[in-house]
């Protein structure tokens, strides 16, 4: 896979990707669904014309074809702590190791960037991407967090560069559901 930067004539191309890997989670655990791939498009072209919060978007290419996407997103908490957010990957191409491959990426990207930690949300539910991010060396720092309505709720997850290890990490948000290491093994 190719992992680049994606410019603005592929941004409905992402949307889409992130579209569809969202409203499959949906099916699958009973979150509410994004309702049209219009509304992801307007949320990329937002995060892209945003110049207070620096941001990157990258795309996953398989033969010319885009399977992946994700964004890194530098926050204004301090000059070295990064968010990576929306990384999906297409449907028809998932549990192939293209997650592990754009996380990875993204990791390297903020390491270029002198990032020190990295920050990202998890929806409710994904213990596949959960279970991802943990053997990269993410540790859930909070659990259920409910984003708008309160139907959709998220994991806050952390990793520190620095100190980062290879083990499965434990969760240390008490009463944290879903993350722990047992249920990711």
């Amino acid at each position: 896979m190719i992992i680049r930067k994606i410019n603005t004539d592929e941004l409905a191309q992402s949307a889409q990707i992130v579209f569809d890997a969202f409203n499959q989670l949906s099916e699958q655990t009973g979150v509410p669904a994004t309702p049209d791939v219009q509304t992801v498009v307007t949320r990329l072209e937002e995060y892209m014309a945003d110049s207070g919060i620096p941001s990157v978007m990258y795309g996953g290419f398989e033969d010319d074809v885009q399977v992946g996407f994700f964004i890194l997103r530098k926050l204004g908490i301090d000059e070295e702590t990064w968010e990576i957010s929306m990384l999906s990957v297409a449907p028809s191409q998932q549990h192939s190791g293209r997650g592990v491959e754009l996380l990875r990426f993204a990791i390297d990207e903020i390491l270029k960037l002198k990032g020190v930690l990295v920050v990202c949300a998890v929806t409710e539910g994904n213990n596949h991407v959960l279970e991802m991010f943990a053997h990269e060396g993410f540790e859930c720092e909070a659990s259920g967090i409910p984003i708008g309505d309160g139907e959709l709720r998220i994991w806050m997850l952390r990793k520190d560069m620095k100190n980062a290890s290879a083990a499965i990490p434990a969760c240390p948000a008490e009463g944290c559901e879903g993350c722990s290491a047992a249920q990711m093994q």
